[in-house]
């Protein structure tokens, strides 16, 4: 089982009670092999991104961290 598949199971285990997941279950039913793959990727390189930010000891309000922020909201 890939990692995506573990965290998308215990994601599943924690919050499938919730409005939220029902919420994000509709949103992305129709999302295909490669839509996710392509999430994961911008994900990982944003996350790389952050990783950068902390070891520079930039603060979490700062224009590249908040660039980072509003990067996520658009995968």
């Amino acid at each position: 089982m890939s990692s995506f598949e573990k965290n998308k199971k215990k994601a599943q285990e924690k919050w499938v009670a919730t409005e939220a997941y029902k919420e994000y279950q509709e949103k992305t039913k129709a999302y295909s092999a490669d839509k996710w793959n392509n999430i994961s990727e911008g994900m990982n390189e944003i996350l790389s991104e952050f990783d950068l930010c902390v070891k520079k000891d930039e603060a979490p309000d700062s224009i590249e961290a908040q660039s980072l922020v509003k990067n996520c909201r658009t995968i």
